[in-house]
C-alpha cells in the first residue's frame, strides 16, 4: 500500500519521477488530506505544470474543493500559474466554484494582479 502522505511530499518537492513511481504502485490520485487538499492542488500551488498535467492524466479530479472552498483552479489563479491554469480549464475545471466566502478563481487572480489569468477565465465564461 502506498503512503498518501509520501505521495503528497513527492508533489509539494517537485519531484516528478517519485510522483509517477508512486502513481504506477497505485497511490490515490484523488486521496485527500485531513484539510481536504489533494495532490493537485499541490501542483497548482506551486505551479508544478508537468505533474499537474500528469495527475490530470491519471484522472485526477479538477474540481474538488478543500474544506476551505479551494479547487486547484482557484489557487492557481491565486497564485499566478497561467500554465497550470490552462490545463485545468482543458481538463474540465469549473470557472465559476466559489469558496467559502463566494471567492471564484476569477476575484482571486484579479486580486492578486494576474491580468493573464483573469483574461484567460473571461475568456473561459468567468463572470
Amino acid at each position: 500500500m502506498v503512503d498518501q502522505e509520501a505521495f503528497f511530499e513527492s508533489v509539494r518537492s517537485g519531484n516528478y519521477a517519485e510522483v509517477k513511481r508512486l502513481i504506477e504502485a497505485e497511490a490515490d490520485v484523488n486521496a485527500q488530506a485531513n484539510d481536504g487538499s489533494t495532490a493537485l492542488m499541490w501542483a497548482s500551488f506551486y505551479g508544478y505544470a508537468d505533474i499537474a498535467k500528469f495527475l490530470i492524466e491519471k484522472g485526477a479530479d479538477v474540481n474538488v474543493q478543500e474544506i476551505g472552498g479551494w479547487t486547484a483552479l482557484i489557487i492557481a489563479s491565486q497564485e499566478g500559474h497561467i500554465e497550470v491554469a490552462k490545463l485545468l480549464i482543458e481538463a474540465g475545471a469549473v470557472v465559476s466554484i466559489q469558496d467559502v466566502f463566494e471567492y471564484t478563481a476569477l476575484m482571486k487572480a484579479s486580486r492578486a494582479g494576474h491580468k493573464e489569468i483573469a483574461k484567460l477565465l473571461r475568456a473561459a465564461g468567468a463572470k
